[in-house]
């Protein structure tokens, strides 16, 4: 018997949060759509995680007592080589065998209403992508902190329709959505066909980006709701802590870089002789944008968060994925802010 929907979950060391991840799917209230446990499929990924949770269980220890409690079919795969996120993510999609998909980061946690609310939308829509709205928090005292502040982290959602050259617009260029994976279900067929224009990448982190550019240009039809289905966690995962002591959590930083050039070179390379473009100007200059920002951030993080002592290994890093010149410029143009 087929799947009608499979989230896909990567893990690598968020085993402390993993088991309340798991929790808020045991407690999706499936009474509103025509789901049953048994429909749906969990996709996870042990990306050669070592973490423990509070019980001093590994991952595959608390998949084990979830899937003794519940009837989800899971689908559980272990890497054992350290794989790009982006890859892993492409993985996670080919393994998945339904015909929607939902991406779920394993430290982050779904409402009560999410999956009856996303899947009612999609299938009675016809909609290639649905998105509902997020709620990013810390944890600060041992309690849940929504503070306005910490907002800006989940992007915007559509709150209606948007067809064909819209979507990508609609994120692009008036920012009026959001790149992130998470608090979307999409179709399994409009996520093979993003991925198969999407070259290997060695992209750790901004991997949504990169992917949700192939998406939103191949997309169809998306539907918006604000209502709140996911919560999304601020304090956990690779760009939270900010001062940064070791080269391979740098180069983790540096490697978004690979997701840009990815669209740079499929653009270069759609673009007719006559100078015809696949995108759109505005759109264009939209992921220009993206690309200098997320460059500034680093050249920020650089100056400011990477310890003296890696400081110099860490800029030739960024040099290396980037550009020297193309870095240099950024650099100037960061002191020039600070005066």
């Amino acid at each position: 018997m087929s799947t009608k929907l499979s989230l896909c979950i990567p893990v690598h060391n968020t085993e402390g949060f993993f088991s309340e991840c798991l929790l808020s799917l045991q407690n999706q209230n499936l009474s509103g759509c025509s789901l049953k446990q048994s429909d749906i499929e969990l996709v996870i990924i042990n990306d050669l995680s070592t973490g423990t949770d509070s019980l001093g269980r590994d991952c595959k220890k608390i998949i084990k007592d979830f899937k003794h409690q519940n009837k989800f079919r899971i689908n559980y795969v272990v890497h054992y080589k350290k794989t790009p996120l982006l890859e892993t993510r492409r993985e996670l999609i080919l393994e998945s065998h339904s015909p929607y998909i939902m991406c779920v980061d394993s430290d982050d946690i779904l409402e009560p209403d999410c999956i009856s609310i996303l899947y009612n939308l999609i299938t009675s829509t016809g909609a290639d992508i649905v998105q509902g709205n997020a709620k990013a928090f810390t944890i600060v005292d041992g309690k849940m902190d929504f503070s306005e502040a910490l907002q800006s982290r989940v992007g915007n959602v559509f709150d209606g329709t948007l067809e064909n050259e819209k979507i990508i617009h609609s994120w692009a260029v008036e920012n009026k959505t959001s790149a992130f994976l998470w608090a979307k279900i999409m179709t399994r067929e409009l996520y093979v066909k993003a991925f198969d224009q999407l070259l290997f990448s060695d992209c750790n982190i901004i991997t949504d980006l990169p992917l949700y550019f192939f998406i939103a240009l191949l997309a169809k039809k998306y539907v918006g709701t604000n209502e709140n289905v996911y919560l999304y966690r601020n304090n956990s995962g690779i760009t939270s802590t900010p001062v940064v002591k070791d080269m391979e959590k740098w180069e983790r930083v540096c490697s978004m870089a690979s997701g840009f050039s990815n669209l740079v070179l499929w653009i270069n390379n759609k673009t007719e002789e006559d100078g015809t473009s696949p995108i759109s100007d505005d759109v264009r200059l939209g992921i220009q944008r993206m690309f200098l920002k997320h460059l500034h951030n680093s050249v920020i993080q650089l100056k400011k968060f990477v310890a003296p002592e890696i400081r110099d290994e860490a800029r030739q890093m960024l040099y290396d994925y980037w550009g020297q010149s193309f870095v240099e410029k950024m650099e100037r143009m960061v002191e020039n802010e600070e005066h």
